[in-house]
Formats: structure tokens, C-alpha cells, sequence
């Protein structure tokens, strides 16, 4: 089983946490590793950080960018100086249990697999471990039973679409993780696991809880831009186009619904207080979406989506181009849940 796997890490201001990461990383007890590190231009001490274990630990290597460029870049960067036949990931501000490597590599060789999934994970927020797992029971996948597992991943609450907590065989995931289209800022790693799933044979889901994701606020990953709504349509764009190309089309209405989810949720903070502007400019904003090549298609298509109550209102209004009224129903919205919660905890 002494088959090469590369680990890839994105890097970027995480200097609090990276050497816990990169130690878990180190301390496998799967021992043929590569550790590919690519620093994403860090202004605190990440990158001297990632030179230190270059210097200790002759599986580790580095790539520094001098300016910052996303976690598509980087990891892109991480699968060009890959040379194994194997690829994981794992989050710099995140950290692995010992066998986990071990228990998924033989999972995947012994199988002949393209892909491995464990089915949970620790979330850690400061002091409290929740374990979380995912809707779906081991065992092999191959043919539909793959279309089941992709519908599951745009389906967020059954089973997670991150490129942690799984490995990949490197030829069917590099030219997925090449395609991507590096503007897109959030659910990266979702995009690109399902888009490699499409295209995989086999899939071995593994019953183990092995990665520690770390509930960091100050994460990229909690921290709402209004690029958002950009990524969500190259997200939507990404998957779509690996869909038709491999003729799975009956999924396309479960992608449409993802992205209806995403699509909701970024109007609800736009319009929200989040977002510390006037109104007016957050009208324009709204606005600005009817611009969006894959949102105009998305709304001349006509989907008719199974909604109900407050989603049917949004997306009627969305739909005709009502920005003043969705501003005005959501605004409603939110003061009466504010008052039905204040109600409730009296």
C-alpha cells in the first residue's frame, strides 16, 4: 500500500493555527506523503512558518505567491506540483486525526476507487467539539448510485461537498480542479468535488471521523463579500457544464435548486443589515444582478421550482425584477421573526 499521496494545504494569514495543522499532517501514521504547502502572499508570519517545516521534514515543500489570489489559485498551484498518483487537502486552520490518511488510502487502493469520502467530522468551536456526519451509509459506489451521492452533495444538510475529509485518485480530479475558474471566492472545494464526482467510477464511503474543522470567524469561509453572489453563478456555471458533458442531465434540477438556496441567501444579507450601506446603493446592487449573464439565463429559463411561503415570495419577486418590493418583504420579514423570536423567549 506504499502509495505516494499528496497533501495540499492553502495558506494564508493563519500563523495561530498552521503549525498545528501541519504537525497532525506530519504525525500520520501513513507515512509516504508529500506536504504541499502554497502560501497565498500571507502579511503575517505564515510564510516563515511553512519555510520552518521545509527545513525539518524532507516530504514538506513550499510555494509562496507574492499577492494574494484565492484558494482556486492555490490549490491549482498545489495539483501542478503534485507528483503523486493520489491528492487530499486539508485546510491550514484545520488538523487531521493520526490514521486518517491510513484508513483512506487503503480504502481506495484495496478498492480500486477514484475517490474516498469519510462520513464525518469534528467541528470545533473554541472550547466545544460537536461531531457531525454525514446522511449517507458506506460502502461502494459505482454507476447511479453516484448520481445519488452528487444529489446528496447539493443537498448541503446530507452530505458535504469539501475536498477535505476525502482523496482523490489525480488523474480523474486534476483536470476538474484545472477547470475551475479562479474568481470563484466561496464553495470552491464544493464546486470542484462534485464536478469530480461526475466524472469518477467508483466511490468508497468511509464510516470514520478523522478531520477537525475548526470554526475559525475569521475565516474566508465566514466572512460574507458581495462577490459572493459572483461565485455562486460560476459555482452554478462550473457544475452545470460537467453535467451536460457527461449526460447526467436528470441532475440539473437538483443543481437549479442549489443554486435557488445559494441565490436566496445572498439576496437575504445584500438587503440585510449586514451589508453597512444606504439603501439605495443596495438597490443598485440588487439590480446589478439582472446584468449577470448566467442570472439572466437562469430566470429566462422558466424553472418551476416545488416553494412555498417566503421563498415563493422572493423568487417572484426576483424573477420580475420587483427590487423595491423584495427590499420592502424582506425587511418585513425580518422584523416580524425578530418580534416572533422575542416572543418566544419570554
Amino acid at each position: 500500500m506504499n502509495k505516494l499521496l499528496s497533501v495540499i494545504v492553502p495558506v494564508y494569514n493563519v500563523e495561530l493555527y498552521l503549525p498545528q495543522c501541519i504537525e497532525s499532517i506530519l504525525a500520520s501514521t501513513y507515512r509516504e506523503l508529500e506536504v504541499i504547502l502554497v502560501d497565498d502572499g500571507s502579511r503575517d508570519s505564515s510564510y516563515k512558518i511553512c519555510n520552518e517545516y521545509v527545513s525539518r521534514d524532507n516530504r514538506v515543500r513550499c510555494y509562496h505567491f507574492d499577492q494574494p489570489g484565492g484558494a482556486v489559485r492555490s490549490r491549482q498551484k498545489g495539483i501542478e506540483l503534485s507528483t503523486a498518483d493520489y491528492v487530499t487537502y486539508v485546510d491550514s486552520d484545520d488538523w487531521i486525526e493520526p490514521q486518517a490518511f491510513e484508513k483512506m488510502m487503503q480504502a481506495i487502493i484495496e478498492n480500486q476507487a477514484d475517490m474516498v469520502i469519510s462520513t464525518g467530522r469534528y467541528h470545533e468551536f473554541d472550547d466545544v467539539q460537536i461531531i457531525n456526519k454525514d446522511n449517507v451509509s458506506e460502502g461502494i459506489y459505482t454507476g447511479e448510485k453516484i448520481d445519488v451521492l452528487c444529489e446528496k452533495m447539493l443537498n448541503d444538510s446530507e452530505v458535504w461537498a469539501t475536498l477535505w475529509n476525502k482523496i482523490f485518485k489525480k488523474d480523474k480530479h486534476e483536470r476538474c480542479q484545472r477547470k475551475l475558474n479562479t474568481l470563484i471566492r466561496v464553495n470552491e472545494d464544493a464546486t470542484c468535488t462534485i464536478m469530480t464526482a461526475l466524472n469518477v467510477d467508483k466511490i468508497v464511503v468511509l464510516d470514520g471521523v478523522f478531520y477537525h474543522y475548526r470554526r475559525n470567524k475569521d475565516s474566508l469561509t465566514h466572512i460574507y463579500k458581495t462577490e459572493n453572489v459572483e461565485s455562486h453563478c460560476f459555482l452554478y456555471q462550473c457544475i452545470s457544464k460537467e453535467i451536460i458533458e457527461n449526460k447526467k442531465l436528470h441532475l440539473l434540477n437538483n443543481l437549479k435548486v442549489y443554486f435557488l438556496q445559494k441565490l436566496f441567501m445572498d439576496i437575504r444579507i445584500e438587503y440585510s443589515r449586514m451589508i453597512q450601506t444606504s439603501v439605495i446603493k443596495k438597490l443598485k446592487r440588487i439590480h446589478g444582478l439582472y446584468l449577470n449573464p448566467i442570472i439572466i439565463d437562469f430566470i429566462n429559463d422558466k424553472n418551476e421550482f416545488e416553494l412555498k411561503g417566503r421563498e415563493l415570495v422572493i423568487w417572484k419577486l426576483f424573477r420580475k425584477k420587483r427590487v423595491v418590493l423584495l427590499y420592502v418583504y424582506l425587511k418585513y420579514d425580518a422584523v416580524k421573526n425578530l418580534i416572533l423570536s422575542k416572543r418566544k423567549n419570554r
